[in-house]
């Protein structure tokens, strides 16, 4: 990387797009918003100014005490009334992303967010205002930082996705199946490359019995409630309650050996606790139930998360930046997926095999079975997790060179 030399004349003003808040509920989001920063630093001088897009409340607050040279502000609409928030929204944020200066902007869409598989509305609100100002500028210096693309079901959103992808100045993608999806609606060579969390710093620590067997499961408040919620209307992936509890059990029956819930999305505000998507809530139930599991304090962000993971001798996600976590410290893993971003970003890694796809692997037998099977084997499993660090921090490696020339080349137009 360089030096920031000769980048010190202009005050840049960069947008920043598909960010949550630093210690938002999502640890992987406040992994990425804290990585994408330590990447970002390294280029633009102390006069540039940062302005996160995020049409709900945004405390900017960890940033500024991170990164004190820099400016940061946050272009919001967020008030309590939703009909006044809506108008808000459609007549004061979006004219902003529009119409307002900007040099550069940096978008990662949540890591998985350019898709609509999860919400077409989403998709939709987050894309169109972007498609304008690109059709309507020119020389936006649209890049795309480490992202899954795709799959769409609407042609309305596979549209937008290719004003938005052929007008990219770059574009980082964590998978080589976000490549192959790419393909099909734009003629720009994207960058495979991996998730930026891989990189996320830690600290090993002890948990509660250094001679027992400590097993952590990521029980996802999504998967066990997908059901109930109209916002995951294209995901089936089986009963993931009983498969849960079922590995428990077993675990439970084994001598010497700890479980450890480690809940990776964790809602702090009373008014939004009781939502579907908290891990938090829903490993409070299996607490409930199995009261022997060991559920720790709430993590604060995500490098106290990682610390705990880090810790365990063997773990099991369904939360993808909690496999990232335990699969960057060398902790053996079994991802238990519930959408293509966990084949594409392992198999990139030479560690597909060991990814449990529950849209296609339902029976619970079954995927227990390959459970334990992997926990038996567990050493050998670890040399496989060790290897897929590697190629992360191999990969990784390739980000900072194709983003330094980059920066090099925009910077210095």
């Amino acid at each position: 990387m360089n030096d920031k030399k000769g980048y010190n004349i202009k005050n840049h003003r960069i947008l920043m797009l598909g960010f949550r808040p630093p210690n938002w509920s999502n640890l992987g989001e406040d992994a990425l918003v804290r990585q994408s920063m330590v990447k970002l630093a390294a280029y633009f001088s102390n006069n540039t100014e940062f302005v996160f897009a995020f049409p709900e409340y945004y405390d900017i607050t960890p940033l500024q005490l991170a990164y004190p040279n820099y400016k940061f502000t946050v272009l919001s609409t967020w008030v309590q009334n939703r009909p006044i928030r809506i108008l808000a929204k459609v007549f004061i944020y979006w004219p902003k992303l529009v119409f307002s200066r900007f040099d550069f902007i940096f978008d990662i869409r949540e890591g998985d967010r350019f898709s609509d598989i999860y919400s077409l509305k989403s998709f939709l609100l987050d894309s169109l205002p972007i498609a304008v100002r690109l059709i309507m500028k020119r020389n936006q210096k649209l890049i795309y930082l480490p992202i899954t693309i795709g799959p769409f079901v609407s042609n309305i959103s596979i549209k937008l996705a290719q004003i938005l992808l052929d007008r990219a100045e770059a574009v980082f993608l964590r998978d080589g199946l976000s490549a192959l999806e790419m393909e099909k609606y734009s003629k720009l060579k994207p960058v495979c490359v991996t998730d930026l969390a891989f990189e996320h710093p830690y600290d090993s620590k002890q948990c509660t019995n250094n001679e027992k067997i400590k097993i952590g499961i990521n029980a996802s408040g999504l998967c066990a409630s997908y059901k109930a919620s109209s916002s995951y209307d294209n995901m089936d992936i089986g009963d993931y309650d009983t498969l849960i509890k079922r590995i428990i059990i077993e675990f439970q029956q084994k001598n010497n050996i700890e479980v450890h819930l480690i809940p990776h999305v964790i809602v702090r505000d009373s008014e939004f606790v009781n939502i579907p998507d908290n891990d938090w809530t829903y490993c409070e139930k299996l607490k409930d139930e199995f009261p022997s599991l060991i559920l720790p304090d709430k993590f604060s962000s995500e490098y106290s998360a990682k610390s705990y993971i880090a810790s365990m001798d063997f773990f099991i996600g369904s939360r993808m930046h909690a496999t990232i976590a335990a699969v960057s410290t060398g902790v053996p893993t079994i991802p238990i997926g519930y959408s293509i971003k966990f084949n594409g970003l392992y198999e990139q890694l030479g560690y597909g095999d060991y990814v449990i796809d529950l849209r296609y692997e339902r029976n619970v037998d079954i995927v227990a079975g390959r459970v334990f099977n992997y926990y038996q084997n567990r050493a050998e499993l670890k040399e496989k997790t060790l290897a897929a660090n590697r190629k992360a921090r191999e990969l990784l490696g390739v980000f900072d060179k194709e983003f330094g020339v980059l920066l090099d080349r925009l910077l210095n137009e």
